[in-house]
C-alpha cells in the first residue's frame, strides 16, 4: 500500500506543480528553469503510467511470519528436544477501485506531462540565455 501512496504523491504532485506553474505568470521561462521542470516531471510521468498500469484491481502481497514450536517429552515428563521453526507465508490482499475511470485519468495525466516535457525540452534547445 505504501508504494501506491508514494506513486500518488509523485504523480499528483507533478500535476499540481504543472497547474501552479501555468497559473503564475511571473515565473521566468529560462533554460535553467526548463531543466528543473523536466527533472521534476519525468518521475511524475513514470508514476502516472505505473498507476495506470495497476488497473482497477490492485493486488498487494504481504509477508506473514509463522512460528511453530515443537517439544518432545520422554515418559517421565522431562523435555528431550525443543524445535522452533520460523517460516514465511505470503498473504494477498486485493483492492478494487469503485470507479473505472482512474486508469484513463492517469493515462491522460501522463500524456499531458509528456507533452509539457517535450515543450520544455524544445524550450531548452531554442532559448538563448
Amino acid at each position: 500500500m505504501l508504494e501506491f501512496i508514494v506513486y500518488g504523491i509523485f504523480a499528483y504532485g507533478s500535476v499540481l506543480m504543472l497547474l501552479i506553474s501555468t497559473q503564475l505568470k511571473e515565473i521566468t521561462n529560462t533554460r535553467a528553469s526548463s531543466v528543473v521542470r523536466v527533472m521534476w516531471f519525468i518521475p511524475g510521468v513514470i508514476c502516472n503510467f505505473i498507476l495506470m498500469g495497476s488497473g482497477l484491481n490492485i493486488t498487494m502481497t504481504r509477508p506473514a511470519s509463522i512460528i511453530s514450536n515443537n517439544t518432545i517429552f520422554n515418559e517421565t515428563g522431562n523435555i528431550i528436544f525443543i524445535e522452533s521453526t520460523n517460516s514465511t507465508a505470503f498473504t494477498h490482499e486485493m483492492f478494487t477501485l469503485s470507479n473505472p475511470i482512474w486508469p484513463v485519468v492517469h493515462l491522460m495525466f501522463g500524456i499531458i506531462l509528456i507533452a509539457y516535457i517535450i515543450f520544455q525540452i524544445l524550450n531548452l534547445f531554442t532559448k538563448s540565455e
